[in-house]
Formats: structure tokens, C-alpha cells, sequence
């Protein structure tokens, strides 16, 4: 059956919203126990002090973390983008290459799967396979 859905949402949407939150949330509570301040970390991640605070208090982001933790590749690969970020001279493309896997494994893990078809419900009708393409 053909899948025809008004609604463009790709995976991407749901890793705009869910992923990569989780990913900095993950990050930024891993870099905080390696005794950078929070300061430091919105600097490395490009994005507020305020921002790490959500993410370090659970406040941004926790609704993939727990789920995210429970893979180990996933966890493998988020903590070599945590190691990228805190070494000042890892180039941004690495940067971002580290991210993009990160994302990846989450989609081929298919963790977001329940979340797409939560928010896509024509999606449960049609078998779903794109986070594995």
C-alpha cells in the first residue's frame, strides 16, 4: 500500500525536535562531569549558557536520553563528538560528520520510530522503513 501523507515531516523533523536535543543534552551532562563550566560547553556547542543549563537539569531534551543511553553504539559515538568537542583544534567538519552518525545510529536503531508515528499516524498504515534507507 502507498503511503500519501498531506503532512511533510521526514525523520528529519523528528530529529530537528527530539534528536538533536537529546544528543546535546547527552553531551553537555558528559561534559559537565569532566569538569568543564557550563560556560565553556554553550561555547564549544554553539548555543546558550542558558540552553546547557536545560539540558544538564533535564529541562531540554530528556525525552530521548534515557532511550538513546540504551544503546551502545549510539552512546559509542555521542561520546567521540563529546571528545571532538572538547579538543579546540577538531575541525567543524568533524565536527558535524560526528553528529550526522550519531543521528544515524539512532535512526537505524529505529528509536524514533514511536515518536514519527505518533506525530504522523498514516505512517503505521504504510510499514514504515525510512530511517533505514
Amino acid at each position: 500500500m502507498k503511503c500519501w501523507c498531506a503532512q511533510l515531516k521526514p525523520p528529519c523533523v523528528i530529529v530537528v525536535y527530539y534528536v538533536l536535543p537529546a544528543i546535546r543534552a547527552f553531551i553537555a551532562q558528559n561534559l559537565v562531569k569532566g569538569n568543564l563550566s557550563q560556560l565553556d560547553i554553550a561555547i564549544k556547542m554553539g548555543v546558550t549558557p542558558a540552553a546547557i543549563t536545560h539540558y544538564i537539569k533535564g529541562k531540554r531534551g530528556s525525552s530521548l536520553v534515557k532511550k538513546i543511553s540504551q544503546s551502545e553504539r549510539v552512546v559509542k559515538t555521542i561520546l567521540e563528538l563529546a571528545e571532538c568537542l572538547k579538543r579546540e583544534e577538531t575541525p567543524i567538519d568533524v565536527i558535524l560528520s560526528k553528529t550526522c552518525e550519531a543521528c544515524r545510529a539512532i535512526r537505524s536503531e529505529r528509536l524514533i520510530c514511536d515518536i514519527h508515528q505518533a506525530k504522523m499516524q498514516a505512517l503505521k498504515k504504510c510499514g514504515c522503513n525510512l530511517c533505514e534507507m
